[in-house]
């Protein structure tokens, strides 16, 4: 999940359906399975997050 953020915050991303089809182009069925299964409620909150801090 850390690696995950990371990249999610270095690459400001602040789309969920884009970070989805970022994981499925990329290969990245881990960060996948993490973001639709797991770690949902978090992962959308970071991509909010990163979306409102990017409009300020």
């Amino acid at each position: 999940m850390k690696e995950l953020a990371k990249f999610l915050i270095e690459n400001n991303i602040t789309n969920y359906a884009v970070f989805l089809e970022y994981c499925i182009g990329n290969k990245h069925y881990d960060w996948f399975k993490m973001a639709t299964e797991t770690h949902t409620l978090a992962i959308i909150k970071l991509i909010e997050g990163i979306e409102k801090r990017e409009s300020n």
